[in-house]
């Protein structure tokens, strides 16, 4: 594999990830318009992000998980 290759690889995990966070987010908004405190997002786990990753990222942005 070339290091273009690579760098291309790259950018569409990171294009996955992106998008993953912007599912979430959007289920978290929508919940929030409705005037919920919490919510249960759907998850689909993949190669490009886990669960726990996705974890992380929201406690560090204030969120908590039970």
């Amino acid at each position: 594999m070339t290091a273009q290759e690579m760098s291309a690889l790259a950018d569409n995990r990171y294009d996955d990830v992106l998008e993953t966070y912007k599912r979430i987010d959007e289920d978290i908004r929508r919940a929030a318009e409705q005037g919920k405190h919490s919510t249960f997002f759907n998850f689909v786990g993949s190669d490009h992000l886990t669960y726990m990753q996705a974890q992380d990222h929201y406690r560090e942005l204030g969120f908590r998980f039970e």
